[in-house]
């Protein structure tokens, strides 16, 4: 092939049948790249390379772009020196560990698939500390790539298709369209700072995700308006604004404020605005008893609504001493949340760092965090096997009975063709968790029709009864060996009656959550739970329960967590696939115990490790050291024991021992001890001593020396 040229395109294949000499130098501008599968098309890959090779062209820097399509790697230099496997790296904060001093100023990323968006909003803080200059997530589906930049908190937007939008610059070659916006994330996470010295952060999440939603009905209201007005997008809120004032003049007034609460089920007055209160703000005119007036207005509107700000105490010392303090505390909150631009965020941009925002008030609030929080990694994996094989379904139904934020899920819409008509049935205990998990559903976009959430006891009372009670997935993260009152009157109850006449022990709840949610699975459909280990080999009751599952084939698949995964247990988990109607009664153990990497607080399942327990459960087959596809004979000889270890054997062979070469070994050590022992009697023979007691203590050393 030659010298590579300058500004050209070579695949990986090119770059390793170079010479060893010449494969190391590469001339600056060059960009290497291998394709993904699943792009499918030249467009996306020369798109992109005239993306890259502008941008590189203009910002001159060491850049590492990862992993496929692209693989590129820049300095400052006229040459640039490159070890080839470096385009495979799956963590650009580990280039140190790769021969490269200091993070890289550019890191480029692949979405291969939309779902990984959340992983990427996890990355974003864990860049910016690392002193990565700009960080771009390229997602092929969506056709986008969205440039972090750290230096000037913006964020760039770049959109490429197969056809010219209407309206580009044609300079551009008709290839990409541009945007700027607020860094989000930046903007959320400076609003935590206004709380952060005065509250802990599971009192100050309250206030930040709630006027956050605030914002989002308020703004998204005003966008309604302007539409139904001018038939239009606003190009900001103090347009909306002034024609929503405008129009509250006139004599369509009324006609416009029913059409709009037909359509959002909720009104404001223009004075209860985000945009009003933030220019009063501005103003120092601002009093907290209008936002109280706004959020009573909100929740007075429909039913949805109810109670939803109730935990948001804008009268609360934690704010501050006094009113004057805690007014200036929201005040400056709302302030600092007006750089969020929720008109213009497109698709679950916002919802997806809602979600990002409880993961971080998770991480700070530790244990407090377990009921409202399933961590990316499990969460992911438990997700993707309930919707397995139904991801095409139109109307799916998703039931949750332990929801927390609802994050779980929501998940689900990652993974479904038509995310858009998921039915969503939720419940949840805590008052204050359950408004986060109705927040967390507006911001993703669900339809009200489409939201089916509770705030009550799972296992006091069964729910739902009265409308749809069989769901496709249901997925559940509930509180491990909980306590409940396992009352005799529970044994008549539908969810627990078939199961030998047994409930689960009063103090160890898990058998009860799993039965509650196994009753209400579709004949068709998948569960999965996270539940404590004990569930798979404890006796009496729950030994009982467990068989009569193994003996009707309803256990799908166990699969071992690493421990210290949850922030209210630092104990192993697994998760528990089961199934209503299938073919055998065999069970999959999948041990994932070690596949995981280590972080400051908890471990971190990421994204590889994700995958392989996927491809292991997808596969079904025994793999050594990792799974077992145990049969139900196996499994009865076992005495219906499911504890992972009597499967998965993980243990390794101690290596075999040469006794003639350990002997000689041996030998030699107890020859060179002699001979340094000898060498020191030598040396301390050779002493001369000031006083009698120094030569005594020598004396006795020698006396001791020579015995060994």
């Amino acid at each position: 092939m030659g010298v590579l040229k300058k500004e050209e395109i070579y695949s990986l294949e090119d770059i390793y049948a170079l010479p060893e000499g010449e494969r190391a130098e590469l001339v600056d501008g060059v960009i290497y790249y291998m394709a993904l599968p699943s792009m499918g098309h030249q467009r996306l890959v020369s798109e992109m390379h005239y993306l890259i090779k502008d941008y590189i062209k203009k910002n001159k820097g060491k850049c590492e772009v990862f992993p496929a399509p692209f693989a590129v790697f820049l300095d400052n230099s006229d040459k640039t020196y490159v070890e080839p496997d470096l385009c495979v790296i799956c963590d650009p904060i580990k280039l140190d560990d790769r021969g490269c001093h200091g993070a890289p100023d550019w890191v480029i990323e692949v979405v291969s698939q939309s779902s990984r968006q959340m992983d990427y909003f996890r990355k974003l803080f864990k860049y910016r500390s690392a002193g990565v200059r700009e960080y771009w997530v390229v997602d092929p589906e969506k056709k986008r790539v969205v440039v972090y930049n750290f230096e000037k908190d913006t964020m760039m937007e770049y959109l490429f298709g197969e056809e010219v939008p209407a309206g580009i610059d044609k300079q551009n070659g008709g290839r990409l369209v541009m945007a700027e916006g607020k860094d989000l994330l930046q903007v959320l996470w400076s609003g935590a700072d206004v709380l952060r010295g005065k509250m802990d952060a599971n009192e100050y999440k309250t206030y930040l995700l709630g006027l956050v939603f605030y914002k989002y009905l308020s703004d998204s209201y005003l966008a309604k308006v302007y539409d139904l007005l001018e038939d239009a997008e606003p190009d900001s809120l103090e347009e909306a604004q002034r024609a929503y004032e405008e129009a509250m003049e006139s004599e369509d007034a009324k006609d416009l404020l029913a059409e709009i609460k037909e359509s959002k089920h909720y009104i404001l007055d223009p004075d209860m605005t985000y945009i009003s209160m933030l220019n009063e703000v501005k103003n120092n005119s601002f009093i907290r008893e209008k936002l109280q007036a706004a959020f009573n207005r909100i929740e007075e509107s429909d039913e949805l609504f109810n109670g939803l700000f109730a935990d948001v105490d804008l009268y609360s010392n934690r704010l501050g001493t006094g009113d004057q303090k805690q007014s200036a505390t929201i005040a400056e909150l709302i302030k600092v949340l007006g750089g969020v631009d929720i008109i213009h965020t497109k698709g679950d941009v916002l919802g997806n760092a809602y979600e990002y925002l409880i993961g971080q008030f998770a991480s700070e609030t530790g244990k407090k965090a377990g009921e409202f929080y399933t961590p990316h990694g499990p969460a992911q994996i438990l997700c993707r096997i309930a919707i397995s094989g139904q991801e095409g379904k139109k109307g799916l139904q998703v039931y949750d009975p332990c929801m927390g934020s609802a994050s779980l899920m929501l998940s689900c819409r990652n993974y479904s063709k038509e995310p858009d008509y998921i039915k969503y049935y939720g419940q949840e205990l805590m008052p204050s968790t359950y408004n986060l998990a109705r927040m967390n559903m507006f911001l993703h976009g669900v339809l009200p029709e489409n939201q089916h959430l509770r705030n009550g006891d799972t296992l006091d009372a069964d729910w739902p009864t009265d409308e749809e009670t069989e769901f496709d997935v249901v997925t559940m993260n509930p509180p491990y060996s909980a306590q409940w009152s396992a009352a005799e009157g529970f044994k008549q109850d539908e969810r627990f009656m078939d199961y030998g006449g047994k409930l689960a022990p009063k103090s160890k709840a898990d058998y009860a959550f799993l039965l509650h949610g196994f009753y209400h699975l579709k004949q068709t459909g998948t569960m999965a739970i996270v539940l404590p280990h004990g569930v798979l080999f404890r006796g009496a009751a729950e030994g009982t329960i467990r068989e009569i599952l193994l003996e009707n084939g309803a256990v799908y698949a166990v699969i071992g967590l690493p421990s210290n995964m949850f922030y209210n247990t630092s104990i192993p988990t697994c998760i528990v696939v089961l199934k209503k109607h299938r073919d055998g009664r065999d069970i999959l153990f999948i041990d994932a115990s070690k596949l995981y990497d280590k972080e400051k607080k908890q471990n971190v399942m990421n994204e590889e490790h994700i995958d392989r327990v996927l491809k292991l459960y997808s596969d079904r087959k025994t793999v050594d050291k990792v799974a077992y596809l145990a049969s139900f004979e196996e499994i009865k000889a076992n005495d219906y024991n499911l504890n992972i270890p009597r499967y998965v054997d993980t243990s390794e062979e101690e290596p075999e021992v040469d006794i003639r070469q350990l002997s000689c070994s041996i030998r030699e050590t107890d020859q060179a001890i002699k001979a340094g022992t000898a060498s020191l009697l030598e040396m301390l023979g050779e002493l001369t001593f000031a006083d009698s007691e120094t030569k005594d203590a020598v004396e006795e050393f020698i006396s001791v020396l020579r015995e060994v």
